[in-house]
């Protein structure tokens, strides 16, 4: 699938284990990012090892001004597969506190979330 730079594409909603991933799959890539490569043998394997992650994206490969450096970006345009955002699904994923953001203290509790009316400010209740 060709993905345009300066076609529109709207947002992309992830669920925590997308976000973790995807880290994965950039960590693996920033390592590679420190060896001297071919610049477009390197955007290329962006884009395939995200699609094996299971998302399509478009990969910028910057120059740097030390030789040999170069920097890397990547937008997330989509999904290689047609998925149904499931909103239940992202909250109980926030509510077991998959991505770890508690702090130490708070480990192994659930991080507790309140329903909100439409139109309702959160912490105002009636």
């Amino acid at each position: 699938m060709g993905l345009e730079e300066d076609t529109q594409y709207p947002l992309v909603d992830l669920y925590d284990h997308e976000v973790l991933a995807l880290e994965a799959v950039l960590a693996k890539l920033h390592e590679k990012q420190r060896s001297h490569q071919n610049l477009e043998s390197f955007r290329k394997e962006i884009v395939e090892r995200c699609a094996e992650a299971g998302f399509a994206v478009y990969a910028k490969i910057y120059e740097t001004n030390q030789e040999g450096v170069f920097a890397f970006e990547v937008e997330i345009r989509g999904r290689t597969e047609n998925v149904e955002w499931d909103p239940d699904q992202q909250v109980h994923e926030v509510t077991e506190d998959i991505l770890d953001l508690l702090p130490n203290s708070e480990k192994g509790q659930k991080i507790k979330t309140q329903k909100i009316r439409p139109g309702e400010a959160p912490g105002h209740k009636h």
